[in-house]
């Protein structure tokens, strides 16, 4: 048996598509986050951005 930790790096976090308000307002909001360190509220943008439409990359 082979003892060893699996490191999995986080996705990239998805861009907003051009155009959009709402992943314009999603991306405005989750920069925000970031800025004042509550990275919980950040993730939660990025899970909003990710459902939002197939067009956010």
């Amino acid at each position: 048996m082979r003892n060893h930790v699996d490191r999995l790096f986080p996705p990239q976090p998805p861009e907003p598509a051009p155009e959009c308000a709402i992943c314009a307002d999603l991306d405005r909001k989750r920069a925000t986050a970031n800025a004042e360190g509550d990275y919980s509220r950040a993730s939660d943008c990025n899970v909003l951005l990710r459902q939002h439409g197939k067009h956010a990359r």
